[in-house]
């Protein structure tokens, strides 16, 4: 087989390493991303099998997705009690500078 013919994928490579994701839309329900838990415990066990570490969730704060700050931490709070894996998760969020903006 040739040495160039090879496909090598970039978890291969082992690029996601120790990497942290900044910006991530996996808390389940609250706006334009994963909808349920078992999806956000589906990606989270992905992302830790490529080598990530850390994963910081970020939903939408904006007059069309107007979360609360509250909810989120509630909703934070449940997907924390419901992962067993190894990343460290943070919250925070993805503020739009529009009239909802304090």
């Amino acid at each position: 087989m040739w040495p160039f013919t090879k496909k090598r994928t970039l978890a291969d490579m082992g690029i996601f390493n120790g990497l942290t994701d900044f910006h991530s839309h996996i808390l389940p329900g609250v706006d334009d991303g994963v909808k349920t838990m078992e999806e956000s415990l589906a990606i989270l066990d992905r992302y830790e099998k490529l080598g990530m570490k850390t994963v910081w969730l970020t939903p939408h704060i904006m007059e069309d997705v107007p979360n609360r700050t509250v909810d989120l931490k509630e909703r934070f709070n449940d997907l924390c009690r419901s992962y067993k894996g190894g990343l460290t998760l943070h919250l925070g969020a993805e503020n739009m500078l529009d009239n909802l903006f304090e």
